[in-house]
């Protein structure tokens, strides 16, 4: 019987599908691998941590920037957020806009 995939396999085929989805960005091993340096080497602009492990930024690729989900202990794009979550987060209170 085949072992079932990892957790980071299961990450990396999320954040393929929700590229493709969101985007129509084939993002395949090598591109992933190249967001992961991005994040790693500086490269990218940091949004918000969501958890211990668990980051926001946004990225550069294909012409277009991204807003990924990040797993340090991982290493991997968990997915890819829709275009919204580059922008300021409003307050609850804040009835200006």
């Amino acid at each position: 019987m085949a072992k079932p995939p990892s957790k980071s396999t299961n990450q990396k085929r999320h954040a393929r599908r929700r590229a493709a989805e969101r985007y129509e960005l084939d993002l395949h091993q090598d591109a992933q691998a190249a967001i992961v340096r991005a994040i790693q080497g500086g490269e990218a602009r940091f949004i918000r941590k969501q958890s211990q492990r668990v980051s926001v930024w946004e990225v550069e690729h294909g012409g277009r920037r991204l807003p990924v989900v990040y797993d340090k202990k991982r290493k991997t794009i968990v997915t890819v957020l829709p275009e919204a979550a580059l922008r300021p987060e409003r307050k609850e209170n804040d009835r200006s806009q």
